[in-house]
C-alpha cells in the first residue's frame, strides 16, 4: 500500500480543485454554448416543418386561385385586340375602327399604325392607331360610341379633337366636321 504524507494529500487535492475549477470555467461554457446552439437549431427546424405544413394546407387554395386567375385571363380575351404580333395587333385595331366608321357613315383620312418595338418582349402591350376623319355631328357621335361601347376589342380613346372647318357655312349647307383621333387598344403576346 501507498503511503502519502499529508502535505502531499492536500497539494493532491489543491491540485484537483484547481483543475476541476479550471474544466468548469472552461468546459461548462463551451457546453452551454452547444446546448444554446442546439436549442436554436432545433427551434429553426420545428419553424421550417410549421411552414412546410402551413405551404401543404394553402397548396389547395392555392391551385383554386391559379385557377380563377386562368379563368380570369381566358374571359378577358375577348377585349384584347387580335394579333400575334404589334403590327398585327396594331392592323387588327386599325380594321376594327375603320369598320366601327363605315358603320358610322364617317370618312376616314390617314390611319397611322402606332407600334412599340419593345412590346415583343411584354406579355401584354398597348397598340394605338392614329386617325383623321371627317362627317357629321351624327356620325362622329355614332363612331365614338362604337369604339367605346362595342363589344370587341376593348379600346380606348387617348386624343380626341374635332374641328368645323367651315363655321359661317350657310345654313342649307350640311354641317361637316374633321376629327383626329388616337385609338388604343390591349393586345398580348402569343404563345407560339
Amino acid at each position: 500500500m501507498i503511503v502519502i504524507a499529508n502535505r502531499n494529500t492536500r497539494a493532491i487535492v489543491l491540485g484537483g480543485i484547481v483543475i476541476g475549477l479550471a474544466l468548469l470555467v472552461r468546459v461548462v461554457p463551451l457546453w452551454w454554448g452547444w446546448v444554446d446552439h442546439a436549442r436554436r437549431e432545433a427551434e429553426r427546424q420545428n419553424t421550417a416543418v410549421e411552414e412546410a405544413r402551413q405551404r401543404i394546407r394553402l397548396a389547395p387554395h392555392r391551385r383554386r386561385t391559379a385557377a380563377t386567375l386562368d379563368q380570369a385571363y381566358f374571359d378577358a380575351e375577348p377585349a384584347f385586340v387580335d394579333g400575334a404580333t404589334p403590327a398585327q395587333a396594331s392592323a387588327s385595331l386599325a380594321s376594327y375602327v375603320t369598320q366601327a366608321a363605315t358603320e358610322a357613315g364617317v370618312q376616314l383620312g390617314s390611319v397611322k399604325l402606332l407600334t412599340d418595338s419593345s412590346a415583343k418582349r411584354k406579355q401584354t402591350y398597348f397598340v394605338r392607331v392614329q386617325l383623321d376623319a371627317s362627317g357629321d355631328i351624327r356620325g362622329f357621335s355614332t363612331f365614338l360610341q362604337l369604339l367605346e361601347t362595342g363589344t370587341r376589342p376593348l379600346v380606348a380613346i387617348r386624343k380626341l379633337s374635332i374641328s368645323q372647318p367651315n363655321p359661317a357655312a350657310p345654313a342649307n349647307v350640311a354641317e361637316s366636321l374633321r376629327g383626329s383621333l388616337e385609338v388604343e387598344g390591349i393586345a398580348h403576346a402569343s404563345d407560339d
